[in-house]
């Protein structure tokens, strides 16, 4: 009996320590991330798309010649390093020994085709403005000159991603609705289901070093509520917290927790070419009207900015932090309105909003205080990717809508300059707007510079086609065991690890 007894305890003894041991390794050797978008994708095309869903997962498979670090200083990924010539305008890139998803070598004809693709696609129209031409001098050199001397050129020709030419033409109008191997990021997509999942791979050829991470699974919850229960029931390893229950769950201390800044200004959009939006006594009336305390506080907890300016001087270089900005004065509202023929109030029809996140919690305020002024519309929610058709349609009256910014001034140019026009919400079609971002795009003296944005800013305001609403957090927690962080742009399982 009492050999029995000590075999069994022996034999348990060895069982737990070997699940101990399993476990341990369980934890250390975890390579899968669980993560997740609010809403569905609209390309895997980097030239095709704005949307911000898209952004962060094309940034994971998709890279340039060089990388903007949240300092605004450069990291190289694709040339390990430049050349500017005395003339300002010739840039000589020199290309690393970096591989396509595909196998192939990253060569200079590969940048070409891919600045020549990026020439035709109206979502780079402003990213490919200061270019002139591009050629390969060798299969390792690309030689970009810009149209004339521009301060922030370098910045505009880093934003274009690199791909390869032989498999985006293989795959011919199929790009951008299927995977195809043609990044050097990190990661490649291996399954994709814009409506539900999109899966990734990595890379190991990778030229910086094979990722920790091997695998990730992006869930798209347009619910943000659900994201956060499949979170808190280990589904999820990182997520985007809801708002409202973003002080519980930095309390729990369950988590890592981290509140992001953001480069990014939600806005109303207004069709200033339909009527009665041409009024721009209406326009500027629905801007002195908007409560921006009470929208921040409803729709964003009180954690976001209030935006005076569509551009966010703390992040963007020569963005002008003074200027014309509408406060929120409902008599004045009040007053313009009677001016702009309607004292009795007006009927605005339907405001277009995305349906999901903070959106509805904006629109619910400001239609409340519209109503306070005699100002009636309902509320039109849609998924992202209608309202941006929408709106870069020119189908739409007015609505809500938000823009992740460059860090330029002069990236405004895409969405408020003529040659923008196919994508941009409001459509100027301003020679004079056009002539300000022309002339701060060349001029080298920031002083100078910072005066041209403040007469354009000012411009702009006084039109008021886009009205700066806030510019928001990233408030996002994720699993202990996980090593991660956020930049101010989007975040790079390339630098996550499992503790």
């Amino acid at each position: 009996m009492y050999r029995k007894k000590a075999f069994v305890a022996l034999t348990m003894a060895v069982f737990l320590l070997l699940s101990a041991g399993f476990a341990a390794c369980a934890a250390t050797n975890k390579t899968h991330i669980n993560l997740t978008i609010p809403s569905e994708m609209t390309s895997l095309d980097p030239y095709y798309t704005t949307a911000i869903a898209d952004l962060q997962l094309l940034a994971q498979m998709y890279e340039s010649m060089f990388f903007m670090e949240d300092d605004t200083s450069l990291s190289p990924r694709l040339a390990e390093s430049y050349t500017l010539a005395d003339d300002g305008m010739t840039y000589t890139f020199k290309l690393r020994d970096a591989k396509f998803h595909n196998g192939e070598k990253l060569t200079a004809d590969d940048v070409v085709f891919s600045f020549e693709r990026a020439k035709k696609a109206p979502a780079m129209a402003n990213r490919m403005m200061p270019v002139d031409t591009v050629r390969a001098i060798d299969d390792k050199t690309v030689e970009i000159k810009t149209k004339e001397i521009m301060t922030a050129a370098l910045n505009y020709i880093v934003g274009i991603d690199i791909l390869n030419r032989k498999a985006v033409e293989a795959a011919g109008d199929k790009f951008g609705t299927t995977p195809v191997d043609c990044g050097t990021g990190p990661y490649k997509v291996v399954k994709y289901d814009p409506s539900s999942r999109v899966e990734f791979v990595a890379f190991d050829d990778y030229y910086r070093g094979a990722p920790s991470i091997k695998t990730i699974t992006y869930r798209i919850m347009t619910d943000t509520s659900s994201a956060l229960i499949a979170f808190e029931s280990g589904e999820l390893d990182m997520v985007q917290i809801p708002l409202s229950n973003w002080g519980g769950i930095v309390d729990s201390k369950k988590y890592t927790t981290k509140l992001g800044k953001e480069n990014h200004i939600s806005y109303m959009a207004i069709n200033i070419d339909r009527k009665p939006f041409d009024n721009k006594k209406l326009r500027q009336a629905l801007a002195y009207a908007m409560d921006k305390e009470a929208v921040v506080i409803a729709s964003y907890e009180g954690l976001a900015e209030i935006a005076d300016f569509m551009m966010n001087p703390e992040y963007l270089v020569d963005a002008p932090n003074d200027g014309i900005k509408y406060t929120y004065d409902p008599e004045k509202a009040k007053a313009l309105l009677a001016e702009a023929g309607y004292p009795d109030g007006v009927d605005l029809g339907e405001m277009l909003i995305i349906g999901s996140s903070y959106w509805p919690k904006i629109a619910q305020v400001l239609q409340q205080n519209y109503a306070d002024i005699g100002v009636t519309c309902t509320i039109q929610p849609m998924d992202t990717s209608a309202v941006i058709q929408n709106m870069r349609k020119g189908t739409y009256g007015f609505g809500l809508m938000g823009l992740t910014c460059d860090r330029d001034y002069s990236f405004f140019a895409r969405s408020a300059h003529s040659r923008s026009v196919e994508i941009a919400a409001v459509k100027y079609r301003d020679k004079k707007i056009d002539e300000l971002f022309d002339r701060g795009a060349v001029e080298l003296d920031h002083t100078k510079r910072q005066a041209i944005y403040r007469e354009l800013n000012d411009y702009l305001s006084d039109i008021c086609g886009m009205i700066p609403i806030l510019f928001r957090t990233k408030p996002f927690a994720w699993s202990k065991d996980l090593n991660a962080d956020m930049g101010l742009g989007f975040y790079y399982v390339f630098d996550f690890n499992w503790k």
